[in-house]
Protein backbone atom coordinates (compact mmCIF):
# COMPACT_ATOMS: atom_id res chain seq x y z
CA UNK A 1 0.00 0.00 0.00
CA UNK A 2 2.95 1.73 0.60
CA UNK A 3 4.35 1.88 -2.66
CA UNK A 4 1.26 3.12 -4.31
CA UNK A 5 0.49 5.90 -1.67
CA UNK A 6 -2.61 4.51 -0.99
CA UNK A 7 -4.44 4.10 2.84
CA UNK A 8 -5.87 1.01 3.49
CA UNK A 9 -9.52 2.00 2.59
CA UNK A 10 -8.09 3.60 -0.34
CA UNK A 11 -6.40 0.16 -1.51
CA UNK A 12 -9.17 -1.96 -0.17
CA UNK A 13 -11.90 -0.05 -2.49
CA UNK A 14 -9.19 0.13 -5.91
CA UNK A 15 -8.95 -4.10 -5.92
CA UNK A 16 -12.64 -4.54 -5.73
CA UNK A 17 -12.98 -5.20 -1.58
CA UNK A 18 -15.15 -3.47 1.00
CA UNK A 19 -12.83 -2.33 3.72
CA UNK A 20 -13.78 -4.45 6.34
CA UNK A 21 -13.13 -7.29 4.27
CA UNK A 22 -9.80 -6.26 2.85
CA UNK A 23 -9.13 -5.65 6.59
CA UNK A 24 -10.05 -9.15 7.34
CA UNK A 25 -7.47 -10.53 5.12
CA UNK A 26 -4.12 -8.32 6.51
CA UNK A 27 -5.34 -9.56 9.82
CA UNK A 28 -5.43 -13.19 8.37
CA UNK A 29 -9.06 -13.83 8.92
CA UNK A 30 -9.63 -14.97 5.56
CA UNK A 31 -7.73 -16.04 2.34
CA UNK A 32 -6.66 -14.04 -0.61
CA UNK A 33 -8.15 -15.86 -3.81
CA UNK A 34 -6.74 -15.85 -7.25
CA UNK A 35 -8.87 -12.84 -8.40
CA UNK A 36 -8.18 -10.94 -5.94
CA UNK A 37 -4.09 -11.73 -6.53
CA UNK A 38 -4.39 -10.58 -9.57
CA UNK A 39 -5.95 -7.04 -9.29
CA UNK A 40 -3.43 -6.75 -6.85
CA UNK A 41 -0.52 -7.64 -8.82
CA UNK A 42 -2.16 -4.99 -11.21
CA UNK A 43 -2.02 -2.15 -9.06
CA UNK A 44 1.14 -2.59 -7.65
CA UNK A 45 3.74 -5.23 -9.83
CA UNK A 46 3.59 -7.96 -6.92
CA UNK A 47 3.49 -11.21 -8.07
CA UNK A 48 -0.29 -12.76 -7.97
CA UNK A 49 1.33 -16.51 -7.33
CA UNK A 50 3.89 -14.97 -4.71
CA UNK A 51 1.14 -13.36 -2.88
CA UNK A 52 -0.72 -16.64 -2.78
CA UNK A 53 1.99 -18.76 -2.14
CA UNK A 54 5.10 -16.91 -1.57
CA UNK A 55 6.90 -18.97 -4.38
CA UNK A 56 8.74 -17.56 -7.40
CA UNK A 57 9.81 -13.95 -8.28
CA UNK A 58 8.43 -11.19 -6.03
CA UNK A 59 7.60 -8.52 -8.87
CA UNK A 60 6.94 -9.00 -12.59
CA UNK A 61 5.16 -7.21 -15.29
CA UNK A 62 1.49 -7.76 -14.37
CA UNK A 63 0.50 -8.99 -18.09
CA UNK A 64 3.56 -11.52 -17.97
CA UNK A 65 2.29 -15.51 -18.88
CA UNK A 66 -1.37 -14.39 -17.88
CA UNK A 67 -4.39 -15.91 -19.66
CA UNK A 68 -6.91 -14.48 -21.66
CA UNK A 69 -9.19 -14.02 -18.62
CA UNK A 70 -6.47 -13.32 -16.59
CA UNK A 71 -5.95 -10.31 -18.57
CA UNK A 72 -9.25 -8.96 -18.53
CA UNK A 73 -9.27 -9.40 -15.00
CA UNK A 74 -6.04 -7.21 -14.46
CA UNK A 75 -7.39 -4.53 -16.86
CA UNK A 76 -10.57 -4.00 -15.07
CA UNK A 77 -8.66 -3.89 -11.92
CA UNK A 78 -6.33 -1.00 -13.61
CA UNK A 79 -8.71 0.86 -15.43
CA UNK A 80 -11.75 3.24 -14.17
CA UNK A 81 -14.73 1.08 -13.96
CA UNK A 82 -17.34 3.44 -15.34
CA UNK A 83 -14.47 3.83 -17.96
CA UNK A 84 -15.09 0.22 -18.78
CA UNK A 85 -18.59 0.66 -18.54
CA UNK A 86 -19.02 3.52 -21.03
CA UNK A 87 -16.65 0.98 -23.12
CA UNK A 88 -18.62 -1.81 -23.40
CA UNK A 89 -21.57 0.07 -23.61
CA UNK A 90 -20.30 1.98 -26.65
CA UNK A 91 -19.22 -1.94 -28.30
CA UNK A 92 -23.03 -2.72 -27.61
CA UNK A 93 -24.42 -0.15 -29.61
CA UNK A 94 -21.48 -0.14 -32.49
CA UNK A 95 -22.91 -4.09 -32.89
CA UNK A 96 -26.63 -2.72 -33.66
CA UNK A 97 -25.83 0.23 -35.64
CA UNK A 98 -25.48 -1.85 -38.96
CA UNK A 99 -29.32 -3.02 -37.89
CA UNK A 100 -30.42 0.29 -36.64
CA UNK A 101 -29.58 2.59 -39.65
CA UNK A 102 -29.99 -0.54 -42.75
CA UNK A 103 -31.95 -0.14 -45.79
CA UNK A 104 -31.82 -3.73 -46.08
CA UNK A 105 -35.72 -4.80 -45.22
CA UNK A 106 -34.42 -8.46 -44.02
CA UNK A 107 -31.73 -6.57 -42.24
CA UNK A 108 -33.70 -3.32 -40.92
CA UNK A 109 -35.13 -3.05 -37.72
CA UNK A 110 -38.74 -2.57 -37.27
CA UNK A 111 -40.01 1.02 -34.49
CA UNK A 112 -40.81 -1.89 -32.21
CA UNK A 113 -37.48 -3.65 -32.15
CA UNK A 114 -35.37 -0.96 -32.04
CA UNK A 115 -37.77 0.37 -29.13
CA UNK A 116 -37.00 -2.99 -27.74
CA UNK A 117 -33.62 -2.85 -28.26
CA UNK A 118 -33.17 0.97 -26.31
CA UNK A 119 -35.42 -0.71 -23.57
CA UNK A 120 -32.78 -3.35 -23.16
CA UNK A 121 -29.43 -1.19 -23.27
CA UNK A 122 -31.32 1.42 -20.70
CA UNK A 123 -32.53 -1.19 -18.10
CA UNK A 124 -29.05 -2.89 -18.29
CA UNK A 125 -27.23 0.74 -17.53
CA UNK A 126 -29.61 1.46 -15.03
CA UNK A 127 -28.04 -2.11 -12.83
CA UNK A 128 -24.77 -0.43 -13.45
CA UNK A 129 -25.18 3.23 -13.16
CA UNK A 130 -26.94 2.47 -9.62
CA UNK A 131 -23.55 0.08 -8.41
CA UNK A 132 -21.70 2.82 -10.00
CA UNK A 133 -22.71 6.56 -7.90
CA UNK A 134 -23.85 4.85 -4.81
CA UNK A 135 -21.68 1.95 -4.27
CA UNK A 136 -18.12 2.04 -1.94
CA UNK A 137 -16.97 -1.16 -3.31
CA UNK A 138 -16.43 -4.47 -2.18
CA UNK A 139 -19.27 -7.17 -3.43
CA UNK A 140 -21.37 -4.30 -5.34
CA UNK A 141 -18.34 -3.77 -7.61
CA UNK A 142 -17.32 -7.05 -8.41
CA UNK A 143 -21.51 -7.71 -9.22
CA UNK A 144 -20.05 -4.92 -11.31
CA UNK A 145 -17.56 -6.54 -12.98
CA UNK A 146 -19.21 -9.21 -13.41
CA UNK A 147 -22.13 -7.74 -15.45
CA UNK A 148 -19.70 -6.02 -17.41
CA UNK A 149 -18.02 -9.69 -18.60
CA UNK A 150 -21.20 -11.05 -19.76
CA UNK A 151 -22.80 -8.44 -21.43
CA UNK A 152 -19.56 -8.21 -23.23
CA UNK A 153 -18.67 -11.62 -23.97
CA UNK A 154 -21.92 -13.48 -23.23
CA UNK A 155 -22.03 -17.03 -21.60
CA UNK A 156 -21.00 -18.67 -24.00
CA UNK A 157 -17.69 -16.58 -24.32
CA UNK A 158 -16.59 -16.91 -20.57
CA UNK A 159 -14.94 -19.56 -18.78
CA UNK A 160 -17.25 -20.72 -15.79
CA UNK A 161 -14.92 -23.10 -14.32
CA UNK A 162 -12.37 -20.57 -13.96
CA UNK A 163 -11.65 -19.35 -10.07
CA UNK A 164 -12.07 -16.22 -12.05
CA UNK A 165 -15.49 -16.23 -13.04
CA UNK A 166 -16.54 -18.04 -10.22
CA UNK A 167 -15.66 -15.67 -8.06
CA UNK A 168 -16.68 -12.53 -10.24
CA UNK A 169 -19.90 -14.37 -10.75
CA UNK A 170 -20.98 -15.93 -7.87
CA UNK A 171 -23.59 -13.89 -6.63
CA UNK A 172 -27.50 -14.77 -5.90
CA UNK A 173 -28.53 -11.45 -6.69
CA UNK A 174 -31.19 -10.57 -9.20
CA UNK A 175 -29.52 -7.88 -10.91
CA UNK A 176 -26.95 -10.56 -12.38
CA UNK A 177 -29.34 -12.92 -13.63
CA UNK A 178 -31.48 -9.99 -15.29
CA UNK A 179 -28.35 -8.89 -17.20
CA UNK A 180 -27.98 -12.92 -18.30
CA UNK A 181 -31.28 -12.56 -19.81
CA UNK A 182 -30.97 -9.14 -21.23
CA UNK A 183 -27.38 -10.45 -23.05
CA UNK A 184 -29.21 -13.55 -24.43
CA UNK A 185 -31.86 -10.81 -25.86
CA UNK A 186 -29.31 -8.53 -26.76
CA UNK A 187 -27.67 -11.51 -29.02
CA UNK A 188 -31.18 -12.38 -30.38
CA UNK A 189 -31.55 -9.03 -31.81
CA UNK A 190 -28.34 -8.15 -33.14
CA UNK A 191 -27.31 -11.45 -34.53
CA UNK A 192 -23.93 -12.50 -34.88
CA UNK A 193 -22.15 -9.71 -34.28
CA UNK A 194 -22.28 -9.94 -30.77
CA UNK A 195 -20.22 -13.37 -30.84
CA UNK A 196 -16.97 -13.57 -29.50
CA UNK A 197 -15.42 -15.57 -32.46
CA UNK A 198 -16.43 -12.98 -35.03
CA UNK A 199 -14.62 -9.74 -33.16
CA UNK A 200 -11.93 -7.98 -34.59
CA UNK A 201 -11.06 -6.46 -31.80
CA UNK A 202 -10.71 -6.33 -27.79
CA UNK A 203 -13.05 -3.37 -26.58
CA UNK A 204 -11.01 -3.37 -23.20
CA UNK A 205 -7.45 -3.27 -24.57
CA UNK A 206 -8.37 -0.93 -28.10
CA UNK A 207 -9.51 2.08 -26.92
Amino acid sequence: MDDCGLNQKEFALRIGKSPNGFNAIVRGHKLVNKTLALAVQALTSYSAEWIMTGEGPRKINPLEGLDHWSRLVLELSNNSDRKIAELVFFWLDSKATARKFSFDKDQSWNKKTLSRYEELIQEAKGFLFDILNNSEGGEEQVLLRGMLLILYNGLEGLDLESDEMKFLLNFEDFRLERVKEIRSELENLIGDGLKKENRTSNVITDW
